[in-house]
């Protein structure tokens, strides 16, 4: 198990990458089209099928994104109805 430089046990990366999503989203991302780039290079496909798959990845994205907002929407209304029902209780 890691240790801190206090040696307390570290968060579970797991745990660090959820409060950042935005940075991990971001470098994610730029990598990925990186990566098409240069497989559109070395392929030589199209700049039109090139667009097409991008659209492709930014539709896949933000139905990803979408889900996981839904998801937690759901956890946050558990979260309340399990505190309203401690507090009749």
């Amino acid at each position: 198990m890691d240790r801190d430089m206090y040696g307390q046990p570290r968060e579970s990366s797991h745990v660090q990458q959820e409060a950042k999503p935005g940075v991990i989203g971001f470098v994610f991302r730029a990598v990925t089209g990186t990566l098409e780039h240069a497989k559109d290079a070395v392929v030589g496909k199209s700049h039109d099928d090139s667009d097409a798959a991008r659209e492709r990845s930014e539709y896949t994205t933000l139905k990803a994104k979408e889900t996981t907002d839904a998801a937690g929407e759901k956890l946050d209304e558990y979260k309340e109805a399990a505190a309203q029902s401690a507090k009749e209780e």
